[in-house]
Protein backbone atom coordinates (compact mmCIF):
# COMPACT_ATOMS: atom_id res chain seq x y z
CA UNK A 1 0.00 0.00 0.00
CA UNK A 2 2.78 2.46 0.91
CA UNK A 3 5.51 0.83 -1.17
CA UNK A 4 6.49 4.06 -2.87
CA UNK A 5 6.62 6.10 0.32
CA UNK A 6 10.25 5.30 1.18
CA UNK A 7 11.38 5.98 -2.39
CA UNK A 8 9.77 9.45 -2.59
CA UNK A 9 12.00 12.08 -4.14
CA UNK A 10 11.67 15.83 -3.83
CA UNK A 11 10.60 16.09 -7.49
CA UNK A 12 7.74 13.55 -7.32
CA UNK A 13 5.05 16.22 -7.41
CA UNK A 14 4.50 19.88 -6.70
CA UNK A 15 3.40 19.25 -3.10
CA UNK A 16 5.85 16.40 -2.43
CA UNK A 17 3.18 13.70 -1.96
CA UNK A 18 3.52 11.98 -5.32
CA UNK A 19 3.82 8.46 -3.95
CA UNK A 20 1.16 8.63 -1.20
CA UNK A 21 -2.27 7.09 -1.78
CA UNK A 22 -4.92 9.58 -2.91
CA UNK A 23 -6.88 9.29 0.37
CA UNK A 24 -3.87 10.42 2.41
CA UNK A 25 -3.13 13.23 -0.02
CA UNK A 26 -6.66 14.58 0.61
CA UNK A 27 -6.07 14.59 4.39
CA UNK A 28 -8.17 11.52 5.16
CA UNK A 29 -7.34 9.83 8.48
CA UNK A 30 -4.47 7.38 8.38
CA UNK A 31 -5.27 3.67 8.44
CA UNK A 32 -5.75 2.56 12.04
CA UNK A 33 -6.34 6.09 13.33
CA UNK A 34 -9.56 4.90 14.98
CA UNK A 35 -7.58 2.37 17.01
CA UNK A 36 -6.04 5.16 19.06
CA UNK A 37 -9.22 5.36 21.11
CA UNK A 38 -9.13 2.83 23.94
CA UNK A 39 -11.37 -0.21 23.80
CA UNK A 40 -13.02 0.80 27.08
CA UNK A 41 -13.80 4.27 25.72
CA UNK A 42 -15.48 2.72 22.69
CA UNK A 43 -17.73 0.76 25.04
CA UNK A 44 -16.51 -2.74 24.27
CA UNK A 45 -17.94 -5.15 26.84
CA UNK A 46 -15.56 -7.19 28.94
CA UNK A 47 -12.62 -4.79 28.57
CA UNK A 48 -11.34 -3.49 31.88
CA UNK A 49 -10.61 0.17 32.38
CA UNK A 50 -7.08 0.86 33.61
CA UNK A 51 -6.86 2.08 37.19
CA UNK A 52 -5.98 5.74 37.72
CA UNK A 53 -2.38 6.75 38.39
CA UNK A 54 -1.75 6.63 42.16
CA UNK A 55 -1.12 9.85 44.08
CA UNK A 56 1.73 8.22 46.05
CA UNK A 57 3.87 5.12 45.52
CA UNK A 58 5.71 2.84 47.95
CA UNK A 59 9.16 2.36 46.38
CA UNK A 60 9.93 -0.42 48.89
CA UNK A 61 7.00 -2.63 47.92
CA UNK A 62 9.31 -4.93 45.98
CA UNK A 63 10.81 -6.02 49.31
CA UNK A 64 7.48 -7.55 50.40
CA UNK A 65 7.11 -9.29 47.04
CA UNK A 66 10.54 -10.93 47.45
CA UNK A 67 10.23 -11.81 51.16
CA UNK A 68 12.07 -15.06 51.84
CA UNK A 69 13.88 -15.10 48.49
CA UNK A 70 17.45 -16.45 48.80
CA UNK A 71 20.55 -15.65 46.77
CA UNK A 72 23.95 -17.35 46.86
CA UNK A 73 26.93 -15.01 46.78
CA UNK A 74 30.68 -15.41 47.08
CA UNK A 75 32.30 -13.12 49.65
CA UNK A 76 34.97 -11.04 47.90
CA UNK A 77 38.48 -10.35 49.21
CA UNK A 78 37.32 -6.98 50.53
CA UNK A 79 34.64 -8.92 52.53
CA UNK A 80 31.79 -7.60 50.37
CA UNK A 81 28.87 -9.26 48.63
CA UNK A 82 26.73 -7.58 46.00
CA UNK A 83 22.97 -7.91 45.85
CA UNK A 84 21.31 -5.83 43.15
CA UNK A 85 22.94 -2.41 43.17
CA UNK A 86 23.95 -2.66 46.85
CA UNK A 87 27.29 -3.73 48.26
CA UNK A 88 27.27 -5.18 51.76
CA UNK A 89 30.30 -5.90 53.95
CA UNK A 90 30.69 -9.02 56.08
CA UNK A 91 33.49 -10.43 58.24
CA UNK A 92 37.09 -11.28 57.28
CA UNK A 93 36.51 -14.95 58.18
CA UNK A 94 34.06 -15.31 55.27
CA UNK A 95 36.40 -14.13 52.49
CA UNK A 96 36.19 -16.52 49.55
CA UNK A 97 33.26 -18.45 51.07
CA UNK A 98 29.77 -18.95 49.63
CA UNK A 99 26.99 -17.38 51.70
CA UNK A 100 23.20 -17.34 51.41
CA UNK A 101 21.58 -13.92 51.45
CA UNK A 102 17.85 -13.97 52.27
CA UNK A 103 15.43 -11.03 52.07
CA UNK A 104 13.48 -10.39 55.28
CA UNK A 105 10.67 -7.95 54.54
CA UNK A 106 9.54 -7.71 58.18
CA UNK A 107 12.45 -5.38 59.02
CA UNK A 108 13.75 -4.61 55.49
CA UNK A 109 17.01 -6.47 55.99
CA UNK A 110 19.19 -9.01 54.25
CA UNK A 111 19.96 -12.03 56.42
CA UNK A 112 23.40 -13.47 55.65
CA UNK A 113 23.78 -17.17 56.47
CA UNK A 114 26.81 -19.45 56.30
CA UNK A 115 26.71 -23.19 57.02
CA UNK A 116 23.08 -22.87 58.13
CA UNK A 117 23.85 -20.21 60.77
CA UNK A 118 22.84 -16.56 60.66
CA UNK A 119 26.04 -14.52 60.46
CA UNK A 120 24.78 -10.98 60.00
CA UNK A 121 21.75 -8.81 59.25
CA UNK A 122 22.19 -5.69 57.15
CA UNK A 123 19.63 -3.05 56.22
CA UNK A 124 18.65 -3.07 52.54
CA UNK A 125 20.33 -0.04 51.02
CA UNK A 126 17.99 2.66 49.73
CA UNK A 127 14.95 1.37 51.60
CA UNK A 128 12.93 3.15 54.24
CA UNK A 129 11.94 6.24 52.28
CA UNK A 130 8.25 5.68 52.87
CA UNK A 131 5.62 6.66 50.34
CA UNK A 132 6.62 9.27 47.77
CA UNK A 133 4.56 11.31 45.31
CA UNK A 134 4.12 9.55 41.96
CA UNK A 135 5.97 12.30 40.05
CA UNK A 136 8.98 12.00 42.38
CA UNK A 137 8.96 8.22 41.95
CA UNK A 138 9.02 8.60 38.15
CA UNK A 139 11.95 11.04 38.48
CA UNK A 140 13.83 8.45 40.58
CA UNK A 141 13.19 5.79 37.93
CA UNK A 142 14.35 8.12 35.16
CA UNK A 143 17.54 9.00 37.05
CA UNK A 144 18.24 5.29 37.54
CA UNK A 145 17.62 4.59 33.86
CA UNK A 146 19.90 7.43 32.74
CA UNK A 147 22.81 6.50 35.00
CA UNK A 148 22.35 2.74 35.08
CA UNK A 149 22.45 2.73 38.88
CA UNK A 150 20.23 3.55 41.81
CA UNK A 151 20.60 7.20 42.82
CA UNK A 152 21.78 7.93 46.37
CA UNK A 153 19.24 8.81 49.05
CA UNK A 154 17.69 12.06 48.02
CA UNK A 155 18.51 15.05 50.18
CA UNK A 156 16.34 18.14 50.35
CA UNK A 157 17.44 20.77 47.88
CA UNK A 158 16.22 24.16 46.84
CA UNK A 159 14.11 24.22 43.71
CA UNK A 160 15.34 26.33 40.82
CA UNK A 161 13.42 29.54 40.35
CA UNK A 162 11.82 30.05 36.93
CA UNK A 163 13.46 32.94 35.10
Amino acid sequence: MFAGLAARRSGDSAHGYGSLPAALQRGAPAPGAGLRQSAAARGLPGVAISPPIPVTVDPDRWISALHGKCYVRKVQQDTSVTVGAGRYYLTQALRGQQVIVQIDASDRTLVVMHNGQEVKRVAIQGSGRGRVPFAQFVELLCAEARTGRVPPQSTPHQLALPL
